[in-house]
């Protein structure tokens, strides 16, 4: 159970297949987290990106936008 999440994506085309989250965080901006045990074991969650703005997967891309420096990043 994960709180504040804004967008769930599953990405099948790996083995095992992953779950990301997108979850919210106080600043506006999101985190990114993945998983192979669906959140299930600790150990497996890793951070895939921090300060997102939006994220999304599309058959075998996943796309992310950023803000560094007050510059967007795709």
């Amino acid at each position: 159970m994960q709180q504040h999440v804004k967008s769930v994506a599953w990405d099948e085309s790996v083995i095992p297949p992953k779950l990301y989250l997108q979850r919210g965080q106080p600043n506006g901006r999101s985190v990114i987290i993945s998983s192979d045990s669906l959140f299930l074991d600790p150990k497996d969650t890793i951070v895939v990106m921090d300060e997102v703005d939006e994220f999304q997967i599309k058959d075998d891309y996943m796309f992310a936008t950023q803000h560094v420096n007050n510059v967007r990043h795709w």
